[in-house]
């Protein structure tokens, strides 16, 4: 069995413009051992934005991709 390797993407509103060239992109991986991880950059910004990053999730999972969502870190403030 081939190792697993983890392909790690932000997900925010300001990404949507992207995000059916990042699918495609993932469907392009002739790689069978990976998962995703997104990391949501959408708890400050409301529901609209949870709900874009539903929206993602829902599509990626369709498709057939493993993924796993980390949901609420925060950027290091700025000095």
């Amino acid at each position: 069995m081939s190792s697993k390797i983890l392909v790690s993407a932000p997900v925010s509103e300001k990404y949507m413009y992207c995000f059916e060239e990042f699918v495609n992109g993932l469907k392009g991986i002739e790689y069978d051992n990976f998962e995703i991880v997104l990391i949501a950059d959408d708890m400050p910004n409301g529901n609209a934005a949870k709900e874009n990053t539903e929206r993602m999730l829902g599509k990626l999972k369709s498709e057939g991709f493993r993924i796993v969502l980390f949901r609420g870190w925060k950027r290091p403030a700025k000095e």
